[in-house]
C-alpha cells in the first residue's frame, strides 16, 4: 500500500510540474517569437496612433487660435509622428509568423525620422472592389501659409476622383489630384461648408499641389456641373445613419472585404459615432473664391 501511495504521489508531482510548465508557457515565459513580435508591434502601433491623435488635437487648437507661427512650427513635429505612424502601418502589414522576432527593433519610438512637410500623398488602401479606398492615416492639409488646416480622419472611405469609366484613361481615379479629391469627398460628406465652397476648396488644393491647369479646370468644371446629385445623396445617406468613417479595429485590411458588405455589417452591429475633426468656418470662407 505504501509503495502504491508513493507511486501516486510521484505521479501527482509530475502532473503538477507539467501543469506549471504549461502555465508558464501560456503566461509568456516560453512565448512564441512570432506572437510576441505581433504583440510588440501592436503596442507600438497603438502608442504611435495615440501620439498622432494628440498631435492632431494640438494642431486643431493652434489653428483655431489662428496662431500662424504655432501652426508652422508644429507641422514638422506632426510630420515626424506621421512618418513613424506610417512606418508602423507598413510593419504591421508585413508581419507574419515567418519573420524574425527582432523585426520590431527596427522601429524606435524615440527615433527622429527626417523632418518633412506633411506629405501631399495621402495613405490609403483599396477595398476588394477596387473602386473605393480607405484612409489608413490622417490627411492633414494646410492652406498656403495660413493658420488654417483641414484634417480628414483615418478610416474615412472615399472613391477618390469620381470619374466616369469612359474618362478613366484620361483622368484615372487615383492621380496627382487624389489629395484634393479626398478633401472634396470629405467636405461633401460632412457638409460643413456650402457646396460651392467645397468645390472651390478642391480647386485651391489642386492648384497648391501642382495639378496640371487643364486637369484642374476639367475636374472643377465637372463637379460644378454635375456635383449636386452627389451632394444630395451624401446628405440623405448621412441622415439615414450611413457610415463613411471606420473606427478601429474594423479599419484594417480593406483589400480583403467589399465596402458595401462592411458598411452594412457595421451599421447593424457597431453604431459608430461619426466623430470627426471639425471643419472650421474660416476654412470654409477660404472657398468663397478660387
Amino acid at each position: 500500500m505504501r509503495s502504491q501511495f508513493g507511486r501516486c504521489r510521484a505521479t501527482g508531482f509530475l502532473a503538477v510540474w507539467v501543469y506549471l510548465a504549461v502555465s508558464c508557457r501560456s503566461a509568456g515565459t516560453l512565448r512564441d517569437p512570432a506572437v510576441e513580435e505581433q504583440r510588440q508591434v501592436a503596442e507600438m502601433f497603438r502608442s504611435a496612433r495615440a501620439d498622432m491623435e494628440k498631435g492632431v488635437a494640438e494642431l486643431e487648437r493652434l489653428s483655431t487660435a489662428m496662431d500662424t507661427a504655432g501652426v508652422a512650427g508644429f507641422m514638422p513635429e506632426l510630420a515626424r509622428r506621421d512618418t513613424l505612424y506610417r512606418r508602423l502601418i507598413q510593419l504591421r502589414r508585413e508581419l507574419d509568423p515567418g519573420l524574425p522576432a527582432a523585426l520590431s527593433g527596427r522601429v524606435d519610438l524615440r527615433s527622429r525620422p527626417p523632418l518633412l512637410d506633411i506629405s501631399p500623398a495621402p495613405l490609403f488602401e483599396p477595398f476588394r472592389d477596387g473602386r473605393t479606398w480607405m484612409l489608413q492615416g490622417y490627411l492633414i492639409y494646410r492652406f498656403g501659409r495660413t493658420p488654417y488646416v483641414l484634417i480628414v480622419p483615418a478610416g474615412f472611405v472615399t472613391d477618390l476622383a469620381s470619374v466616369p469609366d469612359v474618362a478613366e484613361p484620361l483622368l484615372p481615379r487615383n492621380g496627382e489630384y487624389s489629395t484634393a479629391a479626398i478633401i472634396h469627398d470629405y467636405l461633401y460628406w460632412t457638409q460643413s461648408c456650402t457646396r460651392e465652397q467645397s468645390d472651390n476648396l478642391m480647386s485651391i488644393v489642386m492648384k497648391e499641389t501642382g495639378v496640371a491647369p487643364w486637369k484642374e479646370l476639367l475636374i472643377y468644371g465637372a463637379v460644378r456641373l454635375a456635383g449636386q446629385r452627389a451632394w444630395d445623396s451624401d446628405r440623405e445617406h448621412r441622415a439615414s445613419g450611413a457610415i463613411r468613417i471606420v473606427d478601429v479595429p474594423w479599419d484594417r485590411s480593406p483589400s480583403e472585404v467589399d465596402w458595401d458588405k462592411l458598411q452594412a455589417s457595421l451599421q447593424e452591429t457597431h453604431s459608430l459615432a461619426d466623430i470627426r475633426p471639425r471643419v472650421r468656418l474660416q476654412v470654409c470662407e477660404l472657398g468663397n473664391s478660387r
